[in-house]
């Protein structure tokens, strides 16, 4: 069963443009999504909590996305799976984020991740040299296990500190494994970064991901 998939999770990530949202290939960006940009709310939405931490956990959600995309497209077998693995752990706070930024910038309950990731203003594809990004696609699998991608964890954290007020929460950012050029980041009220992460590879095992209700 667990080869089964992981060829099945090789074989729809090598499909050519594949995006990954909540576990489901995404559609790309619709014709709409693109004539609508001039109407798209700017800027972070500082005045309502729920939504700036949405904001804020989708810089994370987009740097992992592209990191695993492109590890899958050099043909990194346990970068790729461990991907996919942590796409289906997070998959409820993935399509809540989703579901929310969606109706705050489109007027509907879903977009592409392409679309959204335009709407925040994220760079839309990888820049580094490959020996940076074959180091980075080494220490992802064991990355992606550590707390700091816990998105549930993610979210309350940063929910409740901006909720207090805290002028030094620490904003999203994609920490890169070994010491990866910046992948993706996101505005933060105190204007710092956290430090990279590098951690060595550890494919895990992949297990199917219990179905989990739509988080607030």
């Amino acid at each position: 069963m667990i080869r089964i998939r992981r060829l099945a999770a090789c074989l729809v990530l090598a499909l050519p443009g594949a995006a990954w949202a909540g576990g489901e290939m995404s559609r790309r960006p619709l014709p709409q999504e693109k004539s609508s940009a001039p109407a798209i709310p700017q800027g972070y939405a500082f005045d309502n909590p729920q939504l700036l931490t949405q904001q804020l956990l989708w810089g994370v959600i987009h740097g992992v996305r592209l990191l695993g995309i492109t590890c899958q497209a050099r043909g990194d077998t346990a970068a790729a799976l461990a991907y996919v693995d942590w796409m289906d752990r997070q998959q409820a706070r993935i399509r809540a984020a989703e579901r929310d930024l969606a109706r705050h910038y489109f007027g509907r309950d879903t977009a592409s991740p392409e679309a959204l990731s335009a709407a925040l203003h994220l760079k839309p594809a990888l820049t580094s040299p490959p020996e940076t990004l074959g180091a980075a696609c080494a220490t992802l699998p064991e990355a992606l296990q550590q707390e700091r991608y816990d998105l549930e964890k993610f979210y309350a954290s940063r929910r409740q500190a901006i909720e207090k007020g805290d002028p030094d929460f620490p904003g999203a950012v994609w920490h890169e494994p070994a010491d990866m050029a910046v992948v993706t980041t996101t505005p933060t009220p105190s204007g710092t970064a956290e430090s990279p992460v590098s951690a060595p590879a550890d494919p895990p095992s992949i297990d199917p991901a219990p179905v989990a209700k739509d988080p607030e």
